[in-house]
């Protein structure tokens, strides 16, 4: 890859991992507020928009000077709308699902009349389902809660007891999940994995 492409690519992935991080780390101290949350989220939903214009803009420029490319740019084609469209569409379709399961949640919470998640924890789970793509929601979201559950287990046989003031958020493990999967999506046997499960 030339260094504009990896600069494209790495630099997009490595912003949202120190996001992502300090997020993480703010749970651990129990500082994130919904502004915090919020502003991470803009922030993400930006640096991914900064990205896919750049391509779009690259690609335009890179027709534009040949002679056979300036045939596949509007309004001679489509081409170039179906690129744009290739490229934006999973993060499109993971900030559906991730509203849609906002919307799950709150209706839950009305039903159930339980604090399932603040509005911070909303903030991070919309933002963790955007940084990961559609694809990967199925498993961050199954991730998560398996990782919460182990760790509900963990600290009940530690601690005997979980006492009924105590407050458990899914957050941190959104979070370290979203990591791990930014991590691993960068090797072959993961994407294989997703072509397995049938998510690609």
């Amino acid at each position: 890859m030339s260094l504009f492409t990896n600069l494209i690519f790495w630099v997009p992935l490595v912003l949202s991992s120190l996001i992502i991080l300090r997020l993480f780390y703010l749970e651990l101290k129990s500082k994130v507020t919904s502004k915090t949350a919020k502003r991470s989220l803009i922030a993400i939903i930006l640096i991914y928009f900064l990205q896919i214009a750049t391509q779009i803009t690259y690609i335009y420029i890179k027709l534009k000077g040949d002679d056979f490319g300036k045939f596949l740019l509007p309004p001679k084609s489509n081409y170039l709308y179906q690129v744009a469209w290739q490229i934006s569409s999973s993060y499109v379709f993971a900030l559906a699902i991730g509203l849609i399961l906002i919307l799950v949640l709150l209706v839950l919470r009305k039903i159930f009349k339980a604090e399932i998640l603040d509005k911070a924890d909303f903030y991070v789970l919309l933002l963790t389902v955007f940084v990961v793509g559609a694809s990967n929601v199925l498993i961050l979201v199954l991730a998560s809660f398996f990782l919460m559950i182990f760790f509900l287990i963990g600290f009940s046989f530690r601690q005997k007891k979980i006492t009924a003031t105590a407050r458990v958020t899914l957050s941190p493990f959104l979070l370290l999940t979203a990591f791990a999967i930014l991590i691993l999506q960068n090797f072959e046997f993961y994407q294989k994995l997703l072509t397995l499960l049938r998510l690609t």
